[in-house]
């Protein structure tokens, strides 16, 4: 252990060095492998971290108090209600959960499908029945 981290810190002290051929050869392996597993290792490290902070942050935006900007940004249709859909859908921005061109384009694809335009697909508008 001691070999790995003075050699992954590039510190290299010269007091334990291979001295012959076979040994030189295992060391030079040894010594790629043995940076990689440290990189590996403090990669790992960071993603947690970071893992950890993304959920504290959301589960902060979930708590948060709306004020009123806040509902009027969201009341999409502005009839002084939310929706479970207009809630979900900004939480979902919100939080960072979905790319705006891919919620774009899967709201698009619903008007699409809802040729009565009444908010709802009926098994006919999917053509779930054509073969």
């Amino acid at each position: 252990m001691y070999f790995i981290w003075v050699t992954c810190t590039t510190v290299g002290f010269g007091d334990l060095t291979p001295t012959n051929s076979p040994s030189r050869g295992f060391a030079a392996v040894f010594i790629l492998l043995a940076t990689l597993s440290l990189a590996n290792f403090l990669n790992t490290c960071v993603e947690v971290q970071v893992s950890r902070r993304s959920r504290e942050a959301r589960v902060k935006a979930l708590q948060a108090k709306m004020d009123e900007k806040t509902f009027e940004s969201i009341d999409t249709n502005d009839d002084g209600k939310l929706s479970r859909d207009e809630y979900l859908v900004a939480m979902l921005r919100k939080l960072d959960l979905v790319q705006e061109d891919d919620l774009m384009a899967i709201l698009a694809r619903f008007d699409e499908l809802d040729a009565s335009n009444d908010g709802f697909i009926s098994e006919e508008e999917a053509d779930l029945f054509d073969a």
